[in-house]
């Protein structure tokens, strides 16, 4: 299956720097598809404008140029990126920052379902399951 995913300049650096560096030699050839797609080419990165400060490593560039792109992402590129939020899941050091790109992706798996269930009282309750 494809899906159509839109990304800002900011989800992608996010992507960039969540996606695993290395793995199997499968999971690198689907990783460097997944690069292609979402890396700021030289034409992009002068129009951006992008700056980094030295100080503290911040990016910076101009939003007001700043466009939104839509990447076709298949299954095996969408397990990939699922794996990487599913590691900083399971050592609780997924940010918040990150919550609004991961449900881009959470139609191959979801990391835990939150359930509603009435309490004993009638009140409505969550319950988290893994």
């Amino acid at each position: 299956m494809t899906k159509d995913v839109i990304l800002s300049v900011m989800e992608r650096i996010h992507l960039l720097n969540t996606i695993p560096k290395k793995g199997s030699i499968l999971e690198n050839k689907i990783i460097r598809t997944i690069l292609e797609k979402i890396e700021f080419g030289a034409k992009e990165y002068k129009e951006l404008e992008f700056d980094q400060n030295k100080e503290n490593g911040n990016i910076k560039w101009n939003n007001e140029k700043a466009k939104e792109i839509t990447i076709k992402i298949e299954d095996a590129e969408n397990e990939i990126i699922i794996k990487a939020f599913k590691i900083l899941d399971e050592k609780k050091e997924m940010p918040l920052t990150l919550m609004s790109l991961y449900e881009k992706f959470e139609w191959g798996e979801k990391i835990c379902q939150i359930e509603i269930k009435p309490d004993q009282e009638g009140k409505d309750q969550k319950q988290e399951e893994d």
